[in-house]
């Protein structure tokens, strides 16, 4: 009778341990950055414009190194991009276009991204030959909590409301 409680106790732990070392555990560094966030707002820098989209379902759906672009209110093709955050920067490259079930194309042209605030540009690198990722922009985080948050390209800047 005890050598079956042992047993059973021992396969039990030995279970766990097989699970636990088996799982691969996905870590994100994101923060506060990961969720789902509306656009309220883009305002143009050069001129002072201000565009109110608190009214519309413009989205960014953040997760792990993965940015989603939706527009649940008029349907446009969903968009990806691939992102880096390091600090108070935040870069997006290497767009993918969902053109459908399951199959997502490279973008060579930024334009379906403005919906979205984005305005893609030719990333160079030093010998002036495009690099393989060629479409990138960078933001600052100018505010992130739990739910606002403020982001500035070069001419644009964008609030967002967790949603």
């Amino acid at each position: 009778m005890k050598i079956t409680s042992f047993l059973q106790k021992y396969a039990l732990i030995c279970s766990i341990l097989f699970m636990l070392v088996s799982c691969d555990i996905e870590h994100s560094s994101n923060g506060k950055f990961d969720g789902y966030w509306k656009i309220t707002r883009i305002d143009t820098l050069q001129t002072g414009g201000i565009n109110d989209l608190s009214g519309e379902l413009r989205f960014w759906s953040v997760q792990g190194k993965l940015l989603q672009l939706n527009d649940r209110q008029n349907y446009r093709q969903p968009c990806y991009l691939r992102f880096e955050k390091k600090g108070e920067q935040l870069r997006l490259y290497s767009p993918y276009a969902d053109v459908s079930q399951g199959e997502d194309l490279p973008m060579t042209d930024a334009e379906p991204l403005r919906h979205w605030g984005i305005n893609l540009s030719a990333n160079n690198d030093e010998s002036g030959s495009k690099a393989e990722e060629s479409l990138e922009e960078k933001f600052t985080f100018e505010s992130l909590t739990s739910s606002n948050m403020v982001l500035a390209s070069q001419t644009l800047r964008l609030y967002f409301k967790r949603y």
